[in-house]
């Protein structure tokens, strides 16, 4: 398949959780896997999406930081754990020495730390200035830019001041590559309700370290919309990724993913040809998409070629 697409790789944390990794009601997430040196498993969840055919693979650093960890492991730092996570994705990619797998660096929202599913609302932006996000995500961003990572991936962030201020961020390190991708509740607007991603695609366009902008953990019903509404709006150094979840709602009450009556969604794959008509060069999927998934995006979009 011409690399002029990059397949990606499915939800890691769903993914844990369904091999026993016992991630569920833990405000950690992911990153318990390493903490309880449970680095195999993780492990498991890369061969899997890699044999299904993705060409990416992101670090186990979506939800570390310097707050949670002072509450809930406070024998590890940022660094040490940033550092444990970009080894062991980068042990498995030795494993396949024919294949030329990426490795993207995970920067998840101030939400997602917060444990209460406010990345699927950005309620937490009335609290906060643009320089304290961009304070409260600098530990993350510099222990991955310091283990110089294929790109950064800056993903489910649900409103514009947070891509803002981690776009600040990223202008401090012109020798940084990155996709941002945000999450979003219609057609239109991000999480929050107020901020539409044509505004998004707007602000990421005056970047040149931005070489994607996109949608992830967001319905599919509503992406191809979503790129339509960006249209003409990219910069010439950039194109569309997006990755989104099986139609699941956040259900804050029990703190996970349901159905919530989405009978109208398709199967991921039946979406490809239109996401890549579209301009779309990196797919793939968020919660709840697995490997076997993978494998039909990838032959969908090698059946579009």
């Amino acid at each position: 398949m011409s690399k002029k697409y990059l397949i990606l790789s499915g939800g890691l944390g769903s993914e844990l959780h369904i091999k026993g990794g016992e991630i569920h009601g833990n405000p950690l997430w992911s990153t318990q896997v390493m903490i309880d040196d449970r680095e195999n498993l993780l492990k498991q969840v890369y061969r899997s999406y890699i044999d299904a055919g993705s060409d990416v693979i992101s670090t186990n650093t979506y939800q570390i930081s310097d707050d949670l960890l002072r509450k809930y492991a406070n024998n590890w730092s940022v660094d040490e754990l940033v550092d444990k996570a970009v080894q062991i994705a980068q042990s498995v990619c030795t494993e396949y020495p024919n294949r030329s797998i990426k490795i993207a660096g995970s920067i998840g929202p101030y939400g997602a730390c917060l444990y209460d599913g406010s990345e699927y609302t950005g309620n937490y932006e009335k609290s906060l200035t643009i320089d304290e996000l961009q304070r409260w995500h600098t530990p993350r961003f510099k222990a991955l830019c310091r283990n110089k990572l294929d790109y950064i991936s800056i993903e489910t962030i649900p409103c514009l001041k947070e891509c803002k201020s981690i776009l600040n961020l990223l202008s401090t390190r012109s020798d940084i590559k990155a996709v941002l991708t945000v999450t979003c509740k219609d057609s239109q607007y991000l999480a929050n309700g107020k901020d539409l991603f044509s505004q998004v695609v707007m602000e990421t366009s005056k970047y040149s370290s931005i070489m994607a902008v996109g949608i992830n953990c967001t319905n599919p019903l509503y992406i191809t919309d979503l790129l339509d509404s960006a249209r003409g709006l990219l910069a010439t150094h950039q194109t569309f990724i997006v990755y989104p979840n099986k139609g699941l709602t956040w259900d804050s009450d029990i703190r996970e993913f349901t159905n919530s009556g989405q009978s109208d969604v398709r199967p991921l794959d039946s979406y490809v040809n239109d996401w890549l008509d579209r301009g779309v060069t990196m797919i793939g999927g968020c919660c709840s998409v697995g490997p076997s998934d993978i494998t039909k995006i990838k032959k969908a979009v090698e059946n579009n070629l």
